[in-house]
């Protein structure tokens, strides 16, 4: 459920949306959502300064 949010948060701020791919990897520690874009949307989703991916 949270992957879905995530991709559609991802796919509103891209401008290569059918390129957005979620993949769910669980651990013991708890679960880590890894988000790949294409190369040109990689600064969209990261921002400057890394501030968009911290937030």
């Amino acid at each position: 459920m949270i992957d879905e949010a995530l991709e559609h948060l991802v796919k509103g701020i891209v401008d290569n949306p059918e390129e957005v791919v979620i993949s769910e990897k669980d651990h013991r520690r708890g679960t880590t959502l890894e988000v790949r874009v294409h190369p040109e949307d990689i600064g969209k989703v990261i921002g400057r300064n890394g501030r968009t991916a911290k937030a």
